[in-house]
């Protein structure tokens, strides 16, 4: 049951990051943790140049001009299954700063990590996550459309469209007309919340709130209805959006109070508003809107206000490191199911199989080269076993030129490789409960 690799220790004496020497820990986890083979044995593979480069603080290289990664997270995630696209979808909302550009959507696999990395996948499937970013797509378009309604009824004439400088999802904070209309009036609580900053003609900017909530009485159940064209604006009429500029001015708020009286007395304008009223449909979502408000506010709470007791990892319930090490709480165990334990089972005979021979050379290296080829070699090995999608992105990663940007080239090598290593260690978690609960089924494990 020992693990070859070794797992931890402080970084070498040069500051690179990546273990070089040393003889294989005799117990533990059979992963290399420290990063990627280098060139040579007096290179770190970790670019630490930073006379040019800035980086946030999860150490990603970005983009000084707007603080974004300059990495895609376009890499499959730790517990994922199958491959998602990474294709990117070009919006319909111009953005500020540019003369042309619009916003760029993320693809099915940024918005996949993105939810993994949130912790908000709960029941998601991995095959479903097309359908949901092409809903995602359709309802920021028909948002951006409501925007430019009240634009055009507020600021009318022939200047240049506004365009979106920043936004920010706030879905904790209930927005004082959201909190009135649910209060006084009934309506249920919205799902979501946006902060918008538009960039207008004069180069003024107006902060936006949008609110969106959920009417399963207006879904439709035609065919082709849970994949919308990108600017089909009647195709989910389950979501309802409600759009108004922010008060943080006197203005603002005149505005907002002459936008109603002019629908009353004009019988409508451009912008058509949402009822504050609730209908027959929207009363009927009550309960389960403050459902989802209250799971909302427990998944954004920090870990300490928490039950952590028992912490489930994201693939298939894995048991956690607290909850084994704690024996005076009861936890319940994580589902296993036969068919998964037996190809757990198959796995690991694999890897006594087809990886002892890279498992001998990291036993047997003898220098700083040796020891970090083999280990990556070995991590390789396992993952290609264990984890194939995230194995692949190693070799794909490894594989790509550096072109001009080699820092961004080194960056992705070392997030494919962590992101390979923790694969492995869900499967790690996973054999563990497949042993407890189906011992025979690895009896051939022992010599």
């Amino acid at each position: 049951d020992g693990c070859p690799v070794k797992h931890g220790g402080p970084p070498a004496d040069d500051g690179c990051p990546v273990k070089h020497g040393g003889p294989p820990a005799d117990d533990g986890c059979p992963v290399k943790h420290d990063g990627p083979p280098r060139q040579n044995s007096e290179e770190c593979p970790v670019k630490h140049d930073s006379k040019t480069t800035k980086y946030n603080v999860y150490s990603q290289p970005i983009d000084p001009t707007n603080n974004m990664p300059r990495l895609a997270n376009e890499l499959p995630s730790a517990s994922q299954r199958s491959t998602l696209s990474t294709e990117r979808v070009s919006s319909n909302i111009p953005k500020g700063g540019t003369q042309s550009e619009t916003w760029t959507y993320p693809s099915p696999q940024m918005f996949y990590n993105a939810l993994d990395r949130k912790g908000k996948l709960d029941d998601t499937k991995e095959e479903d996550i097309e359908v949901i970013v092409g809903l995602h797509n359709n309802m920021n378009e028909k948002t951006w459309a409501k925007v430019l309604e009240w634009e055009q009824t507020s600021d009318p004439g022939d200047h240049t469209p506004p365009k979106l400088s920043r936004f920010m999802g706030r879905p904790t904070d209930l927005a004082p007309k959201a909190a009135l209309k649910h209060y006084l009036l009934g309506h249920p609580l919205p799902f979501d919340r946006h902060d918008w900053t538009i960039l207008r003609h004069d180069g003024t900017e107006r902060r936006y709130v949008i609110d969106y909530y959920h009417d399963d009485s207006r879904a439709s159940e035609e065919e082709g209805s849970g994949r919308p064209a990108l600017d089909d604006r009647e195709a989910v009429r389950s979501i309802l959006v409600d759009v108004r500029p922010a008060v943080d001015g006197v203005g603002e708020l005149v505005e907002r109070a002459s936008m109603v009286v002019r629908n009353k007395i004009t019988g409508g304008t451009e912008f058509k508003p949402l009822p504050l009223l609730p209908d027959k449909g929207l009363r009927g979502q009550m309960k389960e809107s403050v459902k989802v408000w209250d799971k909302i506010q427990i998944d954004a709470a920090p870990l300490s206000e928490k039950d952590e007791s028992f912490t489930f990892k994201r693939w298939g319930n894995s048991l956690s490191k607290t909850a084994m090490a704690d024996d005076n709480k009861e936890v319940d165990m994580p589902t296993m199911t036969k068919e998964e334990a037996e190809d757990l089972a198959s796995e690991i005979r694999r890897i006594s199989a087809e990886c002892v021979e890279a498992q001998k050379n990291l036993a047997q290296c003898n220098n700083d080269t040796e020891c970090t080829q083999a280990s990556a070699h070995l991590t390789l090995c396992l993952t290609g076993i264990l984890c194939p999608i995230q194995h692949n992105a190693v070799v794909s990663s490894l594989e790509e030129k550096e072109g001009e940007d080699g820092e961004v080239h080194g960056a992705r090598i070392e997030a494919a490789f962590g992101v390979a290593t923790e694969c492995v260690e869900l499967k790690n978690d996973r054999a563990m409960v497949a042993r407890m609960q189906f011992p025979d089924m690895f009896e051939l494990e022992k010599p």
